[in-house]
């Protein structure tokens, strides 16, 4: 799991995060607004493939791997290959997270 914010993104003229992916395309991408005290997905699952959430509004907390990271605006969490996880949005500031996951 990698955890950084927004600002200190790097990235290249065509690639986010290009200092972690290098050249690797993403394959599947999306916006989600949670609902109060949501939690996404029934259980903690995992990827095959880095996943990347951007928290773009509210406040909660992702376990990864069964230890629990806060979440707020601006932050950026890399879920790498294996990982179990499952993002929990707070009650009273849901969370917004853009997500997308890289090609292999």
């Amino acid at each position: 799991m990698i955890k950084t914010t927004i600002d200190r993104l790097k990235y290249s003229d065509s690639r986010i995060l290009a200092e972690y992916f290098g050249d690797l395309k993403i394959t599947e991408a999306g916006v989600y607004m949670f609902k109060p005290d949501e939690k996404a997905h029934e259980e903690a699952h995992t990827h095959a493939v880095n996943e990347v959430l951007i928290f773009l509004q509210g406040k909660g907390d992702v376990p990864i791997d069964g230890i629990s990271y806060p979440l707020k605006t601006g932050d950026v969490v890399v879920v790498e290959p294996g990982e179990d996880h499952r993002t929990h949005s707070s009650v009273e500031d849901p969370l917004v997270c853009a997500w997308f996951v890289m090609e292999k």
